[in-house]
């Protein structure tokens, strides 16, 4: 179960690697910074609660499918981000978060997603801090980190410090 957990926190940290990066990008001309931060993580939340509700978990046990990312789309997508707008490669990050998430919440022992709270104190046994920046307090979370139920760390997530 072990090399499951890796193999999935690794899977879900090349998302934030390749893809994230991506859908960033194609995000710049549209908004500052910050705001994309922002809204690329309430992506992500909203893939994991979508994921979480059992509801959905029954229907889309299997694979999710072009139907899922559809669906979140219009029905789920962060309210700052019309539907119209949406680049090839932030569905391409959509679709990999669901898939990803899907299969980490869908196991026997499910691995959970763990952002920290703007203004705590960082955990640097579950989160980096970005690159260039340094602090010791959470501004906030744009990557969050992979844990099993009990709470270990399977994969560190990254903040942003308040400087």
């Amino acid at each position: 179960m072990a090399g499951k957990n890796n193999q999935l926190a690794e899977e879900f940290h090349r998302i934030y690697v390749n893809e994230w990066e991506e859908a960033r990008a194609s995000l710049t001309s549209e908004k500052h910074e910050e705001e994309i931060i922002y809204l690329l993580m309430r992506i992500v939340r909203s893939v994991y609660d979508m994921c979480t509700e059992d509801v959905w978990h029954k229907s889309h046990k299997h694979s999710p499918s072009e139907h899922s990312l559809e669906e979140f789309i219009q029905s789920r997508l962060p309210k700052a981000l019309h539907p119209g707008h949406v680049t090839n490669p932030l569905r391409s990050f959509i679709h990999s978060c669901i898939k990803c998430i899907s299969s980490m919440t869908s196991q026997r022992h499910p691995l959970a997603i763990y952002w920290i709270p703007k203004g705590d104190p960082i955990d640097s046994d579950m989160f980096d801090i970005s690159t260039g920046t340094s602090g010791q307090v959470c501004d906030w979370t744009v990557w969050p980190a992979v844990v099993k139920g009990d709470g270990s760390v399977v994969k560190k997530g990254m903040v942003m410090p308040i400087v």
